[in-house]
């Protein structure tokens, strides 16, 4: 239900791992909820984080995306960002007046909804925006208050590892060097809106051992992708103490 914490583990399909959007082409339809998720837009994840609250400090969301992880990312820090301003409107008393302008937007247009019923104990939370931005149902500070307090909040991990996709899962759709650059734009954005509580990285061995290395190896590959992504980040320009609290590990 909105407003209790959870532990949540997040696992895309691999249309959403290769960047692709769901279609009825034969060479995607058949991947569609393979092994996780699909998520193709900010509305998607609104759907799918409906009824948690993400900014709640006993929510923790760890998500399981490499290549378009930046994007995936964006998409979720957008939806926690939305949900603060969906919990402040009601909470201030402006959701009626919310609800009259978001019609409007939508005046002869139908209007996003949830495909379905709602599962057991979600009560809708999150919903109220599908279709808009926060950015469009409160002033410029308000909005700007409200995402400083979702991004401080939020808890989770993204995975992100595009080293370990080189070497071991081989489900890249950019250039490493691309890849490192976009890891290193997310990194930097966590240093300048004070994203604390957020693992940007996850960097994974497990994913090295299922590929066949035995623990020693394992280990050296990890550490070593470790290494590479903090000299990256160094060179960047970035303070050591500054992303290290960012940075997590994955072992098998």
């Amino acid at each position: 239900a909105a407003g209790h914490g959870a532990r949540l583990s997040t696992a895309f399909d691999s249309t959403t791992l290769y960047g692709e959007d769901p279609d009825e082409r034969p060479d995607i339809y058949g991947r569609i909820g393979n092994s996780g998720v699909s998520i193709a837009s900010l509305d998607d994840m609104k759907r799918l984080y409906s009824g948690f609250d993400l900014c709640a400090p006993s929510t923790s969301v760890s998500m399981t995306i490499n290549g378009p992880a930046p994007m995936i990312l964006a998409m979720f820090m957008n939806t926690a960002i939305d949900q603060r301003v969906e919990r402040h409107l009601k909470d201030s008393g402006g959701w009626a007046e919310a609800e009259r302008r978001i019609a409007k937007l939508y005046e002869g247009r139908e209007r996003p909804r949830y495909r379905g019923e709602l599962p057991p104990g979600n009560d809708g939370f999150g919903l109220g925006l599908l279709g808009v931005s926060g950015d469009q149902l409160v002033d410029a500070a308000t909005y700007a208050e409200l995402s400083a307090e979702a991004l401080a909040a939020v808890r989770g991990t993204v995975q992100a590892d595009i080293l370990k996709e080189d070497q071991a899962q081989n489900t890249c759709i950019f250039s490493t060097e691309f890849a490192l650059r976009m890891m290193g734009d997310v990194q930097q954005y966590f240093i300048d809106r004070g994203v604390r509580n957020f693992y940007s990285v996850s960097i994974s061995g497990y994913h090295i051992a299922e590929a066949g290395a035995n623990p020693v190896s394992q280990l050296a590959f990890t550490l070593a992708n470790g290494f590479t992504i903090v000299e990256y980040y160094l060179a960047r320009g970035m303070h050591i103490d500054d992303f290290a609290p960012n940075l997590s590990f994955f072992f098998s």
